[in-house]
């Protein structure tokens, strides 16, 4: 789910009990809570999708435009300002993409450019440019990719995975509201990194078209299941909160 700008609740519908790959459709609905009386059964826009949706976030500036992450590894935009043909942009067969659920999604919006940055459960972070024109639909490019891995793990770490090649699934992802290049990924194992799109680590042999790197700078204590919540203070630039299935909810210092 997600509110915007007070007037608009959104909800990414679609099944949370997948045993296996999705071969059914999503929803995509929003509300008007503007509106005298809201019918929680009869959304004011409700469109299908092809796949469930996991995730969904607005740009931060254009309040028409919200991108959705599906459990296919699709992402999606919609232009909510039009009646008809909403759905503008898909990210469809791209190599490099994403082949497991989308989890999170971030924009970062600058004089120059509007990125969005994606998280999935391949353990891939995927950064791509929105180009945006008044006079043609947005469209999607794929600039640049990392990918989580046991290799950049410690060996003695409570979570590490067997694997030193084992792609870890990432489940939530915020970004500093003081440096745009540093952020945090909480795991489906439970594991929680601090990463940096200013990554040097040596390229993966994982790319097709682009080359992937670790963007993991430091490994924190791990939570005992899957964290499905990370997110940085508003009011203290080194402080982040996790939550986990574990019940537990972690402060902790981002240095």
């Amino acid at each position: 789910k997600q509110w915007y700008q007070r007037r608009v609740a959104i909800t990414a519908g679609g099944k949370h009990d997948h045993e296996d790959w999705c071969t059914h459709k999503g929803m995509f609905c929003t509300w008007n809570v503007d509106r005298g009386r809201i019918n929680v059964n009869k959304a004011d826009q409700a469109l299908d999708v092809a796949s469930c949706l996991m995730c969904v976030e607005y740009h931060p500036i254009l309040p028409n435009l919200c991108a959705g992450g599906a459990f296919n590894g699709q992402i999606i935009i919609w232009d909510l300002s039009r009646t008809e043909d909403i759905e503008v942009c898909v990210s469809k067969n791209v190599e490099d993409g994403h082949h497991e659920p989308v989890t999170k999604l971030c924009w970062q919006i600058s004089s120059k450019s509007n990125m969005l940055l994606s998280l999935g459960m391949d353990g891939k972070i995927l950064r791509w440019e929105v180009k945006l024109s008044r006079y043609q639909d947005p469209e999607l490019t794929l600039v640049q990719g990392f990918v989580i891995t046991g290799a950049y793990i410690p060996r003695d770490h409570p979570t590490a995975p067997s694997s030193r090649t084992a792609d870890i699934g990432g489940t939530a992802m915020s970004f500093s509201h003081e440096d745009e290049s540093t952020f945090v990924v909480g795991s489906e194992s439970g594991l929680v990194l601090k990463c940096s799109t200013l990554s040097t680590e040596l390229p993966l042999d994982k790319g097709i078209k682009i080359q992937f790197r670790s963007p993991i700078t430091l490994v924190y204590n791990s939570h005992n299941g899957p964290v499905y919540d990370v997110d940085f203070s508003p009011v203290h630039r080194n402080l982040f909160l996790t939550a986990s299935t574990d019940c537990d909810s972690a402060l902790i210092p981002l240095l």
